[in-house]
């Protein structure tokens, strides 16, 4: 049976809130430190393999949220706050959260990518790694391939709203999803609005 959809983005919303909110305003808790060390170790993992991570992902949990059926695997939403917060643990490396948090409200991931983008050059190394993403199969690969993404992010100081992440691959895997994640993507990366476009990449006449 289907899950809706929209009725998922408040939950997911408020999980995620809840979880970025308390990690940085305990960012001087060792616990805290430890805590996004191990999140960063559980990149490439399936939700629920690290038992150091349970407590991130299933404390304060909705149950709607939790897998009904372990044999078949995490749930969708299980999937989808795991890969981001982990990501975000990821894209926060070396810098002080209080002071430099890399979740930013309404930096889409197509918005934060076209960040990335400084010449022709750096576009088409830029667009490569988007298109191998977006063209996943399976949130592994989707793991596999966004980490290369968040890296170069984080080692441009670029955040991204980790919220409408987790939200974007919760849909990835309903049906259809991935072709409405793509197109939204799509859209924010060639967006005018997109802050800092590289008026030298417009065609010259």
């Amino acid at each position: 049976m289907e899950k809706p959809v929209t009725s998922k983005f408040s939950l997911i919303s408020k999980f995620m809130h809840e979880k970025l909110n308390y990690l940085q305003q305990h960012s001087n808790l060792s616990s805290t430190k430890a805590a996004l060390a191990n999140m960063r170790r559980g990149i490439g993992k399936i939700p629920g393999d690290i038992p150091e991570l349970w407590g991130m992902l299933f404390e304060n949990l909705d149950d709607s949220m939790m897998s009904r059926n372990t044999e078949k695997g995490p749930s969708w939403e299980e999937w989808a706050l795991y890969i981001s917060l982990t990501m975000f643990a990821l894209h926060q490396q070396g810098k002080d959260i209080e002071k430099e948090c890399m979740h930013k409200p309404e930096e889409s991931l197509g918005k934060a990518i076209r960040k990335l983008v400084k010449d022709e050059e750096s576009e088409n190394r830029v667009l490569r790694k988007f298109n191998v993403l977006a063209t996943s199969i399976g949130m592994q690969e989707i793991q596999h391939h966004l980490r290369g993404i968040i890296q170069l992010l984080s080692a441009n100081s670029v955040p991204l709203d980790y919220i409408k992440l987790a939200y974007d691959l919760y849909r990835w895997q309903t049906p259809d999803g991935p072709q409405q994640v793509r197109l939204q993507w799509g859209q924010d990366y060639y967006s005018k609005n997109t802050e800092n476009n590289d008026e030298s990449l417009l065609t010259k006449e």
